[in-house]
């Protein structure tokens, strides 16, 4: 018997993730591609199914920090002296 370690369950897990998502962008058609550009939600979901399909993680993930900045509210502080 076999005993799998966390890691390994990890890396089997992501693995299905990618399949699951490589399907998916195949299934994208471009009516709902422009749909899910039009918001930053779905550019979000976009560079989520894109990465697993193209492998450029570097890319994705500043375009993914982009979109969840413009989505979270900027506070500017301002100290008066």
């Amino acid at each position: 018997m076999k005993v799998r370690s966390n890691n390994s369950l990890s890396v089997l897990v992501l693995k299905a993730i990618g399949l699951l998502a490589a399907s998916m962008v195949k299934r994208l058609s471009p009516e709902t591609t422009l749909q899910l550009a039009g918001s930053s939600a779905g550019r979000v979901a976009l560079h989520v199914v894109c990465f697993w399909k193209d492998h450029r993680f570097l890319w994705h993930w500043q375009g993914i920090r982009r979109e969840l900045s413009a989505l979270v509210p900027h506070t500017t502080t301002y100290c008066h002296a």
